[in-house]
């Protein structure tokens, strides 16, 4: 039997930290629920559900948990066209817009990409970790790029 649509939610919304813990010569960086420990007491399991060796991959996988916690009903209509649009986008019944010719070939990705950004659009918590994941550079051309888009 398969996990209810809540139970999902739940297990994956978070938030999440990441926190180094101690792996023999080196640290690795946890991915935890806030509020639980990320290395296990004697006779304990781990609390962490990933663990990277760079923070920067775990800030960016803890702020992928968001696409789990939201079940992804984004799909193709591949019977119909939409003309020179292409393959017509849904999520469930509601028509969100097209994949056009140059994404042939990579669809099924582009949706998975598509549902992971729309969660993080839709999860302050995982944006901010996206965001913390960025380097110092990157981080003012972001600043520039938002000023430049919203400006």
């Amino acid at each position: 039997m398969g996990e209810t649509p809540l139970a999902r939610q739940a297990h994956w919304a978070g938030p999440w930290e990441v926190e180094p813990i101690p792996a023999g010569d080196s640290v690795l960086h946890a991915v935890t629920r806030r509020g639980e420990p990320a290395s296990a007491s004697e006779g304990e399991a781990p609390g962490a559900r990933l663990a990277f060796l760079r923070r920067q991959d775990a800030l960016l996988a803890a702020a992928s948990l968001a696409a789990l916690a939201s079940p992804n009903h984004l799909s193709l209509s591949q019977g119909k066209k939409g003309g020179r649009l292409g393959h017509p986008i849904h999520e469930g019944s509601r028509h969100l817009g097209h994949v056009g010719p140059a994404v042939r070939g990579a669809q099924g990705e582009f949706l998975v990409a598509f549902h992971t950004a729309r969660c993080l659009a839709a999860n302050p918590e995982a944006a901010a970790l996206l965001v913390e994941a960025l380097d110092t550079e990157t981080l003012g051309i972001l600043g520039r790029a938002i000023m430049r888009r919203l400006g």
